[in-house]
Parts: structure tokens; sequence; C-alpha cells
């Protein structure tokens, strides 16, 4: 009865323990949400001024009847009003879906809101389409992204260079173009095309995967930056595909002329609709031929061969009053789209009226999308040598649009900075004071600086330490009784976790009990229609009790593991093959379409699975 009572005793003690820290955690949680409440508005107010908007598309050359993803991303320093004030106009192609998101990131500058919009397309007839931006308004300011053509062939009519493979597996290389300019940024995406009448949802497993060398070229991987595990649907030649993402990067071209891109290889494993029997597959994608084209003739003088992307130019002066020989800095930054490491940027002309130093730069890499840029700065030292007025001059900055197919040359707004006379002299006293101060001794002047005036101390009075609370036992036990009773009930709460993993059979009991909710949980929802959360239960249920019977942690539970140690205990073939049987037939009910009757029968084969196997294994 006193083990009794003492092990309740724990448990209350446990749970109040966990109440309390769930507080704690509670109030922590409310003053950090208090804090970001306060500093949310002073973030956005001081980064609303930056917006921007980009727009993108996943595959340029369709085949009628294939669809495609558009994507419009708005990016604000903290959160203003956004809309439309016109919609993108998709021409010729049918939009068959669309879905919006929001993303919160957090930088050195303050706060920054991406707001993404996809929408799904069909391509209809025939034909070259442009993709019209639209144009949105962020808080006071109207931004708009950049045109889009898509190509649209005849069935059957596709490139053979981007011709799919058959069989219910395939690798897919989606370039964002196939004749690109040498410098200009293609967006690489190779998918793995799941045929959905011949394999379940996610019946294709990857184990190994080689991505090609891509020489000639500069890349970018874009894997850890977005949503590669994200899946998708795509209608192709009438059937349906499941996408999922292998790799995504962006390549820039170094050199001109006909580049062939070695295929990816995936080495997998994939099950059928109707058998769980995997079997081994090895694919590899199509040869990919690239056409890079030089830049046209007709630069402009003065253009680098580096600066190729759709990219923002802007000078700026950190002050406009200074006095001769004062320095001021000149910023220069150009930001965009492109490979922005390759950018460079216009020199600051030489003048008698002002002395530069040479200028400090640095750039920053930044991903939007699946496209790559950033910006480059270049900051330069100016001291003026005259007095007036000092006039800055326009730099103009050219570069290629490949997107255009033509020069642009982007220019800056001049600079006046007013320039006064030479910076006044100090007064003669303190000239004096500092040349004073330099040949006197430091202990002189230390010497010489005034005494403060002496404060008498102040009269301690005598105690009898006897008096005092501290020489009463009882103080000492009440200082004591918290730090011991803490030590006796964490050795307590060990003891009894150590006796509660040393019972398996109270594990096993339990796991059994629990098997149960689930499975009467289960059984709602596969009456309710929600396969997917019954499938979900089942699973739940039989690993709790797999784990508990093999004493084992529910985590290592792979299929040939399971097997060999369900061998080991003696479980017979046919269970055996009936446990892993309905392991697999949870996953194919959680994804597969239905009415909920394959996971009623579900229900009914697990309950009966479960009896079997309390009986041989406890």
């Amino acid at each position: 009865m006193c083990l009794t009572a003492t092990l309740k005793m724990i448990g209350d003690a446990d749970r109040s323990a966990r109440l309390i820290s769930r507080r704690a955690w509670g109030l922590w949680g409310v003053l950090g949400a208090m804090a970001l409440l306060t500093l949310w508005p002073q973030a956005a107010v001081a980064q609303q001024g930056e917006v921007s908007m980009t727009t993108l598309v996943d595959n340029r050359t369709v085949q009628v009847g294939d669809t495609l993803e558009y994507t419009v991303l708005l990016e604000t320093g903290g959160r203003q009003d956004v809309r439309f004030v016109l919609q993108p106009n998709f021409g010729t192609l049918r939009q068959v879906g669309s879905s919006r998101g929001t993303q919160f990131k957090a930088t050195n500058q303050g706060m920054a809101l991406t707001y993404t919009f996809n929408f799904g397309l069909e391509a209809v007839k025939p034909g070259t389409v442009t993709i019209k931006s639209p144009i949105a308004r962020i808080g006071d300011k109207q931004v708009q992204g950049r045109d889009h053509k898509i190509k649209v062939v005849a069935r059957g009519k596709l490139d053979p260079n981007a011709k799919k493979q058959t069989g219910p597996v395939s690798l897919e290389p989606v370039f964002s173009t196939l004749e690109p300019y040498v410098g200009q940024q293609i967006e690489v995406e190779y998918g793995m095309m799941v045929d959905d009448r011949q394999v379940g949802a996610f019946g294709a497993e990857v184990q190994d995967v080689k991505v090609p060398d891509f020489d000639g070229f500069w890349t970018e991987d874009l894997n850890q930056r977005v949503r590669v595990s994200a899946q998708r649907r795509k209608v192709v030649d009438g059937r349906r595909y499941t996408v999922r993402p292998l790799q995504v990067m962006a390549v820039f071209p170094l050199h001109v002329g006909e580049v062939e891109v070695e295929p990816m290889t995936m080495v997998g494993s994939i099950s059928g609709r109707r058998t769980l029997r995997r079997r081994r597959i090895e694919v590899s994608s199509p040869t990919v031929k690239l056409k890079v084209r030089p830049l046209p003739a007709g630069a402009p003088k003065g253009f680098q061969k580096g600066n190729v992307g759709q990219y923002s130019f802007d000078v700026k002066a950190d002050k406009i009053k200074v006095a001769v020989g004062e320095p001021l800095t000149v910023r220069l930054r150009v930001r965009g789209v492109g490979m922005i490491g390759r950018v460079e940027l216009p020199k600051m002309p030489q003048s008698e009226l002002y002395t530069l130093l040479e200028p400090v730069e640095d750039k920053k890499v930044d991903v939007r999308g699946r496209v790559v840029g950033g910006e480059k700065v270049a900051e330069v030292v100016l001291t003026p040598n005259k007095e007036g007025v000092l006039e800055i001059p326009a730099l103009v900055m050219h570069t290629f649009d490949p997107e255009q197919g033509k020069y642009v040359s982007l220019s800056s707004r001049p600079i006046k900075v007013r320039v006064s006379g030479k910076a006044a002299a100090p007064p003669q006293k303190e000239v004096e004071l500092i040349e004073r101060e330099g040949t006197v001794p430091e202990s002189v002047r230390v010497a010489e600086q005034p005494l403060s005036p002496l404060r008498p101390m102040p009269v301690i009075e005598p105690v009898e330490v006897s008096d005092t609370v501290y020489a009463r036992p009882v103080f000492w036990g009440a200082l004591l009784a918290p730090p011991v009773g803490y030590v006796l009930w964490l050795v307590l709460l060990g003891w009894r976790r150590r006796s509660l993993e040393d019972n398996p059979n109270r594990a096993r009991r339990g796991a059994a009990k629990r098997g149960g909710a689930l499975l009467d949980e289960a059984s709602r929802l596969a009456e309710a229609g929600d396969a997917a959360r019954a499938s979900d239960k089942i699973k739940e249920a039989l690993t709790d009790v797999l784990a508990a019977g093999l004493e084992v942690p529910p985590g290592s539970l792979s299929r040939n593991r399971l097997e060999r140690l369900l061998g080991d205990k003696g479980v017979a073939k046919d269970t055996i093959k009936l446990v892993l049987d309905v392991r697999e037939r949870c996953d194919s009910v959680r994804f597969a379409a239905g009415d909920g009757r394959e996971a009623k029968a579900l229900v009914i084969d697990a309950g009966k699975l479960l009896s079997d196997l309390k009986k041989v294994l406890g």
C-alpha cells in the first residue's frame, strides 16, 4: 500500500511539474509575441520602401493539353496592403487552378514578406502565347514583373530533344529555354514522373541519383532554397502523372556553341497499384541539347560581357553638404536577376575637383523562387578640393536583357554636393589647452585635479549573533528541505522509470490497450469516409504493438528488420506476410482516392492481426 501511494504521489508530482513547465513556456510565448508585436510595426515602417515583383514559369515549350505553372512573387519589407491593379493575362492558355501563400523572413536589415501566387495553366491551341505580367499595388507603390513567351505545339510535334520517356516512372528534364544567350540564366528542374495508373501514390522510392556535371556552366544548387519535396499533378497525352522534383538548379552557360547535357540517372524501386511487391528500376532522363547563342552585335560602348540579366542601377551619396577636404561616400548599386558575381559597375570619372580612393566592392547572392540574383555595391570615397557646387555626373551602366533580346542602358541621376570653405580652426584657448595637455606628464595632471570631500564613516552598531535567525535550527531545516526533497524526487522518479522499463509485460499490455483504442478511432474515421486518417491510426496501432512485443524502438521497424525479428520470435510465415501486407495497404489507402470501403476492410483485417499478434508476442 505504501509503495502504491508513493508511486501515485510521484505520478501526481510528475504531472504537476509538466503543468508548471507548460505554463512557463506559455508565459515565455506570450512575452515573445508581445515583443514581436512591438517590433513588427517599426521594422515594417523601416523596410516598407523595398518592394518588387518577380514572375516565373516552369516550362516554356509545351504541347496542346499539357499543363504548366505560372508564379508571381511579391516581396516587401514588413506587412502592407497588397492588391492586384491588373490581373495577369494568359492569352489562349486556360487557367485550371490557383493558390497563394505567404513567407516571412528575417534579414539583417529587418523583416521581409514574400507573397506567392501560383496559377495552373493548360495549353489549348498551338502558337506562341505571351503571358502579360500583372500590375500590383503594395502600399503606396505600384510594381510590375516581366512578360513570358510560351511556345505551344500540336500533339506529337514536341521537339525530340524534350521527348518524355515511357513506362511507369520516368525522369523529366525541364529547361526554361533551350536556346539561351551566353551568360543567360536557365532554370533547370529534373522531376520524377510517376504514372498514377501503374504505380500507387508514393509507390516509387528513390535510392540513388546522379546529377549531370554541367561542364562549361556556372551552376547554383537550389535544392536547399526551394521546396523540392512538393509534388504536383501533370497531364501529358491525356494521362495523369505525379511529378516529384529531384533536383532544382540555376545554370549559366559560359561558352558559345552547341552543348549536350548528359542524362540524369536514378536507381529506385516501385510497387504497382494492385500488388505490394517492389521491384528495382533504373531510369535516365533524355539527353538535352542546348544551342548557346552569342550576344548580338551592336553592343554600346562600355558594355561589359558579364552584364547579362535584368537589373536596376542607382547612385547615392551619403552627404550633400561638406567642407573642402571632408570626405563623402558615393554608393553605386546594381540589383536584379542574373549572375551577379560577373556584373561590373561603371567607374567614377576622374576630376581635378575631387580626389578618389579605390572603390570597395561587396556582393550578395539572393534566390527568389527558382531565380538567382542579388545585388552588388561599390563604395567610393570622394574628397572635394575646391569650394562651390560639386556635381557628380550621371553614370551609365549597359546591360543585355536576354528576355527582351536587346541591350539596355541604365542611367543614374546627377548628384549636386555643396562644398563650403575649409573647416574652421579651433579657438586659440582650446589650441593652447591641447598643446599644454600634450606636454604635461600624466602624473602632474592627476595631481592637479581637486580632491573630493571626505565623508564621515557610518557608525555600525554591534549585533549579537545569537539573536539572529541564522543561529536557529528551523532556518537551516527550511533552507535545506527544498533541494533535498527535489533530489529524493528525482531518485524516486528514476527508479519508477527503470521499473517500468524492466517490465516488458506491462509495456505490452499498455501497447495492446492503446492499439485497441486506435483501432476504434480508425473505425469511426473509416465510417466517416476519412480513409487517410483511418489508415494512419491503423499503422500507428500496429507499430506500437510490434515495438512493445519485439522490445525495439518504433522508429527502427523497417521491412527487412521486422521480417527478421518476427521470424526469430517463431511467428508463422503467413502471419509475417499478413503483417507486411497490412503495413503496405496502410500506405496505399493513405494516398488513394476512394469512398472508405478499403479503409473499413483494412480495419477488420488489422483487428484480426492484432489479436493474433497478442497470442504470439504476449
